[in-house]
């Protein structure tokens, strides 16, 4: 089974009219020119489609934006640990089960990678839908100790739990020292515009 990933752009956007989920949410956010197109073409964050060479259709796609968790040491001083985070990431309705999700995945592991070559990234997050917590945790995703409900207060997210893959023993060791205190917020654009 072969894949190709693309960036969003003007030419693909026809793509995502074809694209089936059941959360209204991530489909509206794909389909409508003025979310995830205009996000990517601003650097606001950056979405990536995934195509089926076998189907040629996309089979999943995940958005992407810089992150930042804070968490706070017993002292009260803060550490800050600069993170990518997927903001948007869902399979084909009619494409699950096939290994497309561990595809994409590991896809995100690999740019993730390449990025830290360019600047400092301690960790990848997300913000996992309920019916997708196992999922991550084969990956070796953990919760965050609390929950962080105060950035995400759209109904969409109030289920979800927050989840991170430590790519770094800084946060990690940050972590468990801390006060189980942290934020995750959003950095600057300036590196999402330099994203291939």
């Amino acid at each position: 089974m072969g894949y190709y990933v693309v960036r969003l752009s003007q030419e693909l956007f026809i793509h995502t009219k074809d694209y089936c989920l059941e959360y209204p949410f991530l489909h509206e956010y794909l389909t409508d020119s003025l979310k995830a197109l205009a996000d990517t073409e601003k650097g606001h964050e950056i979405t990536y489609l995934i195509f089926s060479e076998d189907v040629d259709k996309i089979v999943a796609y995940f958005t992407v934006k810089c992150s930042l968790i804070h968490t706070t040491n017993s002292d009260g001083s803060t550490n800050r640990h600069p993170s990518i985070e997927i903001t948007k990431f869902a399979v084909d309705l009619r494409f699950r089960g096939q290994g497309h999700g561990k595809y994409a995945l590991q896809y995100i592991f690999k740019f993730v990678t390449e990025l830290t070559v360019i600047m400092p990234v301690d960790a990848i997050v997300v913000m996992a839908v309920p019916a997708s917590i196992g999922f991550y945790e084969k990956f070796q995703f953990a919760q965050l100790p609390t929950p962080n409900a105060a950035l995400y207060t759209d109904i969409f997210w109030r289920d979800c739990v927050t989840m991170y893959y430590a790519l770094t023993d800084n946060l990690t060791k940050s972590l468990s020292q801390s006060l189980m205190s942290y934020e995750v917020s959003h950095q600057s654009k300036t590196y999402m515009a330099q994203m291939p």
